[in-house]
């Protein structure tokens, strides 16, 4: 029995606890009830979930891709329902793969990138995979999730993230997008106002100086003072994090507080590197946090 003759097995629900007897190499493939392992149970590449598959999305060598390129390309050749998520952001979040209901997902997206061999100088292409995103929902809670790769990484598939959405009951991945934005953001959407954004970070432009200072004291309306002099431009601010974060990651070059407001301007800077850098101008922008209850994220490339 070769390798994809024991992944079929498996798909069909032939299962017993038993290992690849194709390859002479040390648990090339391995399955029982639960799911079906790579070189041994310490690396599951897909449990079954209560309405379809979970496939591991964690990396960890490169014949463990192979069966993983191999049990996504039989997952989809056999018309499975399946979605891509780390097992280890579901462990950080305390999920277990057996609860898992899939609600909605988006296909995977690829490119092909040239690069010249190091070794060689030669000329080549590899192919790239970008993760699709989708919506979980844990069975005993009734919580829903949010998968998903952020697209603002400095590094094309990186910015992995799994997210614990505010909202229930949501459709599908286009809506457990708008239900992250807060409301100000939606509302700045409507009035067709321009947005930017870093990782969990909203940015809506808000005006000039000249604007801020009528904003901020509106009995001065057509009075000549200086915006320093009246208020603090506090000098490398860190944005206030999530709850469930240490510390913040988002450097705001300028940034003044209003009573329940901030305003941005200049530079936001990641400082754990993790997005590129975003460019407010010397206007300003307000700030708003994504209604995320708690997220997980992965610094390194999913497959």
């Amino acid at each position: 029995m070769n390798n994809s003759q024991f992944i079929e097995e498996w798909f069909k629900g032939k299962r017993t606890t038993k290992r690849n007897p194709f390859s002479r190499h040390y648990c090339n493939l391995q399955m029982d009830k639960e799911a079906l392992y790579s070189y041994g149970t310490h690396f599951p590449l897909v449990k079954e979930c209560k309405n379809g598959y979970i496939l591991n999305g964690d990396s960890y060598s490169s014949s463990t891709s192979g069966h993983q390129n191999a049990v996504r390309w039989h997952a989809e050749a056999m018309g499975k329902k399946f979605v891509i998520i780390p097992y280890s952001m579901l462990e950080a979040a305390g999920l277990s793969v057996l609860n898992l209901y899939i609600i909605d997902k988006r296909e995977d997206d690829y490119r092909t990138v040239k690069y010249t061999d190091p070794a060689t100088g030669e000329k080549r292409e590899r192919g790239e995979h970008l993760l699709g995103a989708c919506v979980i929902r844990n069975g005993l809670k009734m919580d829903y999730y949010l998968s998903s790769v952020d697209t603002g990484a400095v590094r094309w598939g990186r910015g992995y993230f799994l997210t614990k959405l505010l909202d229930k009951k949501v459709k599908d991945v286009t809506e457990a997008f708008w239900y992250l934005k807060p409301v100000e953001v939606r509302n700045a959407e409507a009035d067709d106002r321009e947005i930017k954004r870093q990782g969990e970070w909203f940015f809506v432009y808000f005006g000039d100086s000249k604007e801020l200072k009528e904003g901020l004291f509106p009995l001065f309306v057509g009075k000549k003072f200086s915006l320093k002099k009246c208020i603090h431009i506090h000098k490398g601010f860190v944005l206030p994090p999530h709850v469930h974060q240490e510390e913040g990651h988002h450097k705001v070059r300028d940034v003044v507080m209003g009573t329940n407001e901030l305003y941005c301007r200049g530079t936001v800077r990641h400082t754990n590197g993790e997005h590129r850098m975003l460019k407010l101008g010397e206007e300003w922008w307000m700030a708003y946090k994504n209604r995320q209850e708690q997220s997980w994220s992965a610094e390194g490339r999913v497959d």
